[in-house]
């Protein structure tokens, strides 16, 4: 349905917007038909709808396909309204999916008013005789509300036994282009025939940009009309002739001038060629003067220049002077002379009529590393299929462009160019505005120079898409591959931008290359910043910046790392801002790649960093301001690496060592280094592998003995420091893990992601890179290789020995929205509970560039659950989704207590042949609520349960702060100077592998105590007791009395008390007094 809406009540951007309803409403309005059900909607059991709240102006096409013939056209409606109501219907004759349709009359619906039930109202003439509509095929037809207040159930057509032919009519005057002056009596005249018949009258139309009217009938030939005191504007005039049996037809149109106002110059721009200027004028002018390139005088400062053609745009409102080369930054005058509007006299410009321009080169990118521009702005189109477009709504300047679906080209010829001067280097971001009706329209090529950007060569990773379905959004995200668009410059200089041709159909409207990647064009509302000058082009800007927190001097220890922060403030606020860190070398401040925003990080910081002078420039259009400088100060690292923790597979005989800090290649290859033995014997290091970590070394051993413990000695290890630090006689165990076992009794199944069964394409491989993997091995299906969820797997065969409710928990990381989910699978199909849309994905590690434990599905509740119907073996998968998203680990689990960060970032050790069972670990000092006095130290003690680990040692935290640690049994210790406040305390119990694991929390408080004063102590009313009250001191509390106050013996006449006490009176005198621990 097609339609016209003239409400703006519910917040439509346009009150004229056509075909697409506004989001979340259904327009027109309909509601429920109070009209006599017909026989298909009793069978059905459905309700009718009429079409309410029609508005005068608005209406509404309908779309069907019809036998040929003619039909009358009968309309099923209420009138609500006292008065009559009319509707005109017409027949769309032009093409029907575009905005601006063209339509004949039909006839009309006039039916009186006065009540409310439904009746039949046939389409007549104006004077009422009935009419017929001639339709074959598919057809078009428009109604329209004109007056009164109806609710529309339905439209008949009723196939007529006629033949009757349609009137022919024409304008004759005045000629098409004429133009008179303001005030003028203007006559119309039309030829009309009927081939079988009479016409019986033609009517004329004026329509001017307030709308269509009648201006008048003539029922006799020769038919005209005369307009008196014609007020200024430009018409379209048509003429409609109705014959003897009330068929309809309308003229051609014709445009009439009526104007005394000679033309204007509304804006004048130059041309990034150089040798162009565009000059837009009020109105239509008259070709002859607006094409006489000596009408057009251009001059500057420098001389003259030749103004060598003039041409007028299709709609005659805009010339475009072809100059000599125009010098850029350059400011011209152009004097016109003799142009004239189309009006009778022809009203002219007022002689020597002056305006300006500045002469302008290729987009420039600013000093804050921003180029924005219109996609409609460009330099070249080769072939000429991208295409301006005004139909699509919310383009950022009205216009965007397309290649049209169905119009053909290629990536290498349909292209828009934009030339572009870079004066930045490195990394490049682009963004851009685009919007796609569906996945076959939602994607463009990146070209740089010529070609895809080099580092974009390979499959779809110079595909710019990710705006499939959208009217118009801001998209920075290549088809294959992770993060940003990005492209390199190496050069500063002249450079070519195109947008080429992948999928036809795609509309961009906007673009912007920054160098900032934490840059984010939503942040400026719909239409992101506004478009930056060219090269040449003035600066209009009221931009202020400064400088709110300047950097200060900071010192790090060697291969650790520094930030250092900063901010600025910029008036507008919603003014474009960059900061963007700089550092000293020589006397010139050198901008670092990347590196933007209110913080700055040196990571490793090396000693090249030592003495380093950083500072940062916050940069706008037309304002910059620079912070103070700051000096980074290394300190060298004197402490040698570290072992941290060692995992060993004797299944594929390796074992991978984890340490503290990145080490030296020569060291950590060389297989001598490494010492493995055990009770069971000794193993010999064939390779030593510094992988793409630098802080993890993969060993490839001779065979293992499944669930032997191994110590690894480690001798002359070297970290990266300038002068390299040593590690001599370190050691660290491990156990050697075989088959993974059964689900455990607690209900655990705990798996590494590398240790698959099968590999179904082998499209996923193993990543040693990325962040700091439990084993040192992540598994990843890169992005742009390929696959899909039913052959791109990786397989585990796992028996369960509980039937019910699963939790699984997944250890992932991904770069972006685009690189964090894959599909679960169980038995060889997703889990039946999850079958679907998106239930089965796993997700929720966007943006994470180390591994973080997740169990959270793409739609539903989290956590991500699984049913297991019966005990056995399963097949568990994890199946492509996303390339590019990294998973570590797996804990499949029936405890929805269960945390798998109780256990460390790792999580539990796997639940492989050769692992011994964790202990059962409890928190027995403090129990959860106690209260203790501040200044007091605090007893922490734990239980640990029977268990073939050896434990060594037991940290103490106060929600992630270490309190307390212990290395000898019974691994007891003490908190002392708590501050006051809530605490939420717990354990971990590590043993000599570094496994670990959590005990439950206890929340405790620490209360500031004040003295115990007492406040009052009276006799009651009856004289025979004592009212004691006292505030202070921390429960529990002892009342005790003597006879005197040094007496050496008080007595307890109340223990366990609080205040206010009531005590006996017992004697003519005592002394009282409150004890508190």
């Amino acid at each position: 349905v097609d339609f016209m809406e003239l409400n703006t009540d519910e917040g439509r951007p346009n009150p004229d917007e056509w075909r697409i309803p506004f989001e979340g409403q259904s327009m027109p309005q309909t509601a429920i038909s109070q009209d006599e059900l017909r026989q298909e909607y009793l069978d059905a059991e459905m309700d009718d709808y009429d079409l309410v709240f029609f508005r005068p102006g608005e209406w509404v096409n309908y779309t069907k396909t019809f036998e040929e013939g003619h039909y009358q056209v009968i309309l099923k409606a209420a009138v609500m309204s006292s008065g009559a109501t009319t509707l005109t219907l017409e027949r769309v004759i032009g093409n029907a999916t575009l905005p601006d349709q063209v339509t004949a009359p039909v006839g009309v619906f006039i039916a009186p008013g006065g009540g409310s039930s439904y009746d039949w109202i046939p389409a007549t003439d104006i004077s009422g005789a009935p009419v017929t509509v001639s339709l074959n095929g598919k057809s078009t037809l428009r109604l329209t509300k004109v007056s009164g207040d109806t609710r529309l159930n339905y439209l008949m057509f009723v196939a007529m036994e006629t033949s009757a032919a349609a009137p022919s009519v024409v304008i004759t005057a005045p000629v098409d282009g004429a133009a008179f002056v303001p005030g003028a009596d203007v006559s119309i005249t039309a030829d009309a025939s009927d081939s079988d018949g009479q016409v019986a009258r033609v009517e004329f139309f004026a329509e001017t940009a307030e709308g269509r009217q009648s201006v008048g009938v003539d029922t006799q030939a020769p038919y005209e009309i005369i307009v008196p005191n014609v007020p200024e504007a430009n018409y379209i005039l048509t003429a409609e002739a109705t014959d003897n049996d009330g068929m309809i037809s309308r003229s051609s149109a014709i445009a009439v001038f009526v104007d005394a106002t000679p033309p204007s110059v509304i804006s004048v721009v130059g041309k990034q060629s150089l040798t162009a200027v565009l000059i837009q004028f009020s109105e239509v002018l008259r070709a002859d003067t607006a094409t006489n390139a000596a009408n057009y005088a251009v001059s500057s400062a420098s001389g003259a220049i030749a103004v060598t053609e003039a041409e007028l745009s299709a709609d005659g409102t805009t010339v475009t002077l072809i100059t000599d080369l125009q010098v850029t930054g350059d400011e011209y005058t152009i004097t016109l002379n003799n142009l004239s509007d189309l009006a009778g006299a022809g009203n002219v410009i007022p002689a020597d009529t002056r305006v300006t321009f500045n002469a302008v080169g290729p987009l420039l990118q600013g000093e804050d590393g921003f180029v924005i521009w219109e996609a409609e702005a460009f330099d070249r189109n080769p072939d000429g299929l991208w295409i301006e477009d005004t139909d699509r709504q919310g383009a950022s300047g009205g216009v965007s462009m397309v290649n049209p679906n169905g119009t053909g080209g290629n990536e290498s010829n349909t292209q828009l160019q934009y030339d572009i001067i870079f004066t930045k280097t490195g990394t490049h971001i682009i963004w851009y505005r685009a919007g796609g009706d569906s996945g076959t329209d939602d994607s463009m090529w990146l070209h740089v120079d010529g070609a895809r950007p080099p580092n974009r060569t390979t499959g779809n990773r110079a595909s710019m898409t990710g705006f499939n379905g959208a009217i118009f959004e801001w998209n920075s995200r290549p088809q294959d591959g992770a993060g940003q668009m990005t492209f390199d410059i190496d050069e500063p200089g002249l450079h070519t931008i195109a947008v080429a041709r992948r999928e036809d159909g795609s509309y961009a409207d906007k673009f912007i290359i920054t160098t900032d990647p934490n840059f984010n064009p939503d942040n400026f509302g719909e239409f992101g910043p506004p478009s930056t000058p060219r090269q040449g082009e003035v600066v209009q800007s009221n931009n202020q910046v400064e400088i709110s927190l300047d950097p200060v001097d900071t010192e790090g220890v060697e291969n650790a790392s520094v930030t250092l922060t900063g901010d600025a403030v910029i008036t507008p606020e919603d003014a474009l801002l960059v900061l963007q860190w700089q550092r000293k070398v020589g006397d010139e401040f050198i901008d670092l790649s990347g590196e933007t925003g209110t913080s700055f990080m040196v990571s490793p910081l090396t000693l090249d960093w030592d003495g380093a002078v950083v500072r940062f420039n916050a940069t706008s259009i037309g304002a910059s301001a620079v912070s103070q400088e700051a000096v980074i100060s290394v300190i060298p690292e004197t402490a040698p690496p570290q072992a941290l923790r060692a995992q060993g597979n004797a299944i594929r005989q390796r074992v991978s060592v984890s340490f503290s800090e990145p080490l030296n290649v020569s060291s950590a290859e060389k297989a001598g280094n490494y010492k493995i033995t055990s009770a069971e014997g000794s193993l010999e290091v064939l390779t030593a592998t510094l992988l793409g970590n630098p802080r993890f070394v993969l060993l490839e051993t001779s065979e293992q003995v499944v669930g032997a413990k191994y110590t690894i000695t480690l001798n002359n290890i070297a970290d990266t420091a300038a002068t390299s630090n040593i590690l001599n006689g370190g050691q660290v165990k491990f156990y050697s893990l075989g088959a993974l076992l059964p689900q455990t009794d607690d209900g655990l199944i705990v798996f590494e992601a590398e240790s698959y069964d099968f590999n179904t394409d082998d499209l996923w491989v193993e990543d040693f890179s990325r962040g700091m993997p439990s084993g040192g091995v992540s598994m990843v299906l890169p992005n742009g290789a390929g696959g899909n969820e039913t052959s791109s797997q990786l397989q585990y065969d796992v028996e369960f020995t509980k039937t019910g409710v699963h939790i699984v928990w997944y250890r992932a990381s991904g770069d972006s929205g685009n690189d964090d989910s894959s599909w679960f699978w169980l038995d060889d199909a997703r889990p039946a509970n999850r079958v679907d849309g998106n239930q089965a994905s796993m997700t929720g590690f966007s943006g994470k560039s180390d591994f973080v434990w997740v169990s959270d599905p793409q739609d539903g509740a989290s956590p991500y659950t699984i049913e297991i119907d019966e005990l056995g073996l399963y097949t568990i998968a994890l199946a492509r989704r996303e390339d590019g998203s990294f998973f570590d680990k797996f804990v499949i689990t029936d405890d929805f207590d269960f945390d798998p960060n109780d256990y460390g970032p790792m999580g539990p050790p796997e639940t492989r042949e050769g692992s011994p069972a964790l202990p059962e670990v409890t928190l027995m000092t403090p129990l959860d609520g106690e209260q203790f006095e501040s200044g007091t130290s605090i007893p922490l003690e734990v239980e640990i349960g029977a268990s073939d680990r050896n434990i060594v040692r037991v940290q103490y935290f106060a929600g992630v702060e270490l309190i307390a640690e212990s290395t000898t049994k019974p691994f007891s210790a003490e908190w002392a100077d708590a501050a006051a406040g809530e605490h939420d305390l717990s354990a971990m119990v590590i043993d000599d592998v570094n496994d670990l694991v959590a005990t439950e929390h206890a929340v405790v408080t620490v209360v500031t105590v004040e003295p115990i004063q007492i406040t009052e102590l009276n006799l009651d009313g009856t004289g025979a007791n004592l009212i004691m009250e006292w505030q202070g001191g921390m429960g529990p509390y002892t009342v005790q009395k003597a006879a005197s106050l040094s007496a050496p013996v008080w007595e307890d006449v109340g223990v366990d008390v609080f205040s206010p006490l009531t005590l006996p009176v017992d004697g003519a005198t005592g002394f009282f007094r409150v004890v508190a621990p």
